[in-house]
C-alpha cells in the first residue's frame, strides 16, 4: 500500500505528470507552512500564498470533473 502522507502523494503526483511543476511547487511549499505551524513554529502565510493553494485545487478539481463526466 501506498503512503497518504501528503509529501508522498505531491511527489507522486508530480512523477506521474498529473501535477505541473509550478502546482507541485505551490503545494509542496504549503505543504511546509502546514508543517511549520503544525509544530508550533511561526509560519508566515501570505494572501497570495491561499490564492495560489486555492487555484491549484481548483484546477484539478477541473480537471476531475471533467475526467468523471
Amino acid at each position: 500500500m501506498e503512503s497518504l502522507a501528503p509529501g508522498y502523494v505531491i511527489t507522486r503526483l508530480y512523477t506521474l505528470g498529473l501535477l505541473g511543476r509550478e502546482q507541485y511547487r505551490r503545494l509542496d511549499a504549503t505543504m511546509h507552512l502546514r508543517n511549520q505551524a503544525a509544530h508550533g513554529f511561526q509560519a508566515l502565510v501570505t494572501p497570495e500564498d491561499l490564492v495560489g493553494v486555492a487555484a491549484v485545487l481548483s484546477d484539478l478539481l477541473k480537471e476531475v470533473e471533467v475526467k468523471a463526466a
